[in-house]
């Protein structure tokens, strides 16, 4: 059976051969620090086996919560030696498969298209492939336990999708720890749980409806965009796959390929798509530039592409194009929705879009009552942890019951000014007095006078730049006019030559140049004269 580096089954084969004892103590494998300490930790030569390192057990935040120092200096400890990942080597190995089966592993790497891919091959004596088919089964068993409730993070890597590292694992994140308006958070998920049922399917397929479905969040920097999507995706236990358009890597056929790979029931995330400028035609620009970011190779057709040539017309066929995948769902995020092509947003394309804006009254009420609540004592099964908490909430004015936290919500919405702040601000502000309640309604009045004060500095520091850029060109430019003039043949500057007057200053003021056309005028008339009297003597003597 041959497993290639391009698909799931050989994340889910190294790592389960990373955790086998039999084959880990063969006298050939490669050894890595595994930063992320996720993957079981093993040693070569002996049955130590250590889940995911870095997480603090229950036993760790007991301990914290008797002696901080203790605990922190174990925890540095630990960061320091951080765990091994063991595989085996390129070539041939072999190991024991549940004490009877021998398999052999060969392992083997080439380089396709300048990317290095590599490939195991598994074998094992007579002719039932049920053998490896079941240990595959178990290493897949295994890698989903490892992952736990985590949300399993892809991103494009070389020509396929890979599984980004375990540093990239999110935790599922509660749709409630999501501050936006509740009808539209509970519309939006209602929507997704319809698109996932198997009816819906059904119904799709019998009216001939590609099974899709696309959402735009639109709305300012730090409004939680991103972190809805990794709350739908943890709510519906979805892989996420994350690419971005500006990407060196992303070409057109790339984009074609990495959605045509899309497993069903998969979330594909396309982050700030605003910022790649892609539009059917220039605006402001001529063809094939990119109003929002450098010139571009000029194209034909009008059709303005993003940086590298990726242009809007891939992206459209690889969202709803004859290739693309059905079953999945399309998350797309912007921070101006007013910059992205009508073609890209309009309906059948983008099925909802989700509007985010700053913080309102009752968004501020409900991230007050998501950061005092007492949710820390339930969440905990040590009975230290618990009074840990009890205790040092007691050491503060923190609300003793639901009513009392209800009431102070309300006196710190009051305080925050709606429209003005987004979630990331007030939660920052937030988290500098996440024990104190009281503290955090009795300052907010001075934080939202500082951040205002703030943002006009940043204004009048903008004005004053942009006007001295101004200036600057201004001058730049006067510059070049002057050069210009200078180095130009044809100005008698340059030539050397005496400025003459224009036409309206030449009066014959100079007394030097009148006597000169005087002197011509009589030698004319002289002449004039003379000739008459040859004619007239001519007359005569014919008479004669």
């Amino acid at each position: 059976m041959e497993v290639r580096s391009d698909g799931d089954a050989y994340q889910c084969l190294m790592d389960w051969i990373g955790v086998h004892k039999d084959l880990i103590r063969t006298t050939s494998f490669v050894a890595t620090i595994n930063y992320s300490g996720r993957v079981m930790d093993i040693n070569p030569y002996g049955d130590t086996v250590s889940v995911n390192n870095q997480e603090d057990t229950e036993e760790d935040l007991t301990v914290a919560a008797k002696d901080f120092d203790n605990y922190w200096d174990e925890r540095i400890h630990r960061d320091k030696t951080r765990p091994f990942a063991y595989t085996p080597q390129e070539g041939l190995n072999y190991f024991w498969y549940k004490n009877r089966h021998l398999i052999t592993f060969n392992r083997t790497s080439n380089y396709v298209s300048g990317e290095k891919t590599e490939t195991v091959l598994l074998t094992c004596l007579g002719r039932d492939p049920s053998i490896l088919k079941a240990l595959l089964l178990e290493a897949q068993k295994s890698y989903i336990d490892q992952a736990g409730q985590e949300i399993l993070i892809y991103r494009n890597g070389g020509r396929f999708w890979r599984e980004f590292e375990a540093k990239a694992t999110r935790i599922a994140r509660p749709l409630s720890t999501v501050v936006l308006d509740e009808a539209q958070k509970q519309n939006l998920i209602t929507d997704i749980r319809d698109y996932l049922h198997p009816l819906t399917k059904k119904w799709y397929q019998g009216r001939g409806i590609p099974y899709r479905r696309s959402y735009l969040l639109s709305g300012p920097p730090g409004t939680g965009k991103t972190s809805l999507c990794l709350a739908i995706a943890g709510e519906f236990k979805l892989p996420v796959y994350v690419t971005s358009l500006q990407d060196p890597s992303v070409t057109e056929m790339k984009l074609s390929n990495m959605f045509a790979e899309l497993p069903p029931r998969s979330l594909m995330l396309l982050e700030d798509i605003d910022a790649a400028g892609l539009s059917t035609k220039a605006r402001g620009g001529p063809p094939g530039t990119n109003p929002n970011g450098p010139p571009n190779n000029e194209n034909p057709f009008g059709e303005t592409s993003g940086p590298r040539g990726l242009s809007l017309s891939a992206l459209l066929n690889a969202i709803d194009g004859i290739i693309s995948v059905e079953g999945r769902i399309l998350i797309m995020t912007t921070n101006h929705v007013e910059q992205l092509d009508p073609a890209l947003i309009r309906p059948g394309r983008i099925d909802h879009i989700v509007h985010f804006q700053l913080i309102t009254t009752d968004m501020a009420e409900q991230m007050f009552r998501s950061f005092y609540d007492t949710q820390e004592i339930e969440m905990s099964k040590s009975q230290p942890i618990k009074d840990y908490v009890k205790r040092k909430l007691s050491s503060y004015d923190y609300p003793s019951s639901e009513q009392e936290l209800e009431r102070l919500a309300v006196s710190f919405a009051a305080k925050v000014p709606p429209g003005e702040f987004s979630p990331a601000q007030l939660q920052g502000y937030l988290l500098t007095h996440k024990y104190r309640p009281d503290k955090a309604i009795r300052n907010v009045n001075a934080w939202v006078k500082f951040e205002r004060d703030e943002k006009a500095k940043k204004e009048q520091e903008k004005l004053r730049l942009e006007q001295q850029q101004k200036e600057q060109i201004q001058q730049q430019n006067q510059q070049n006019q002057e050069q210009e003039g200078s180095h130009d043949p044809s100005s008698p500057q340059a030539s050397g030559e005496t400025v003459l007057p224009s036409v309206e200053d030449k009066k014959p003021t100079d007394q030097t140049t009148t006597p000169r056309r005087s002197t011509r005028s009589r030698s004319k008339s002289v002449k004039a004269k003379s000739v008459r009297a040859k004619s007239v003597r001519a007359k005569s003597r014919k008479r004669a």
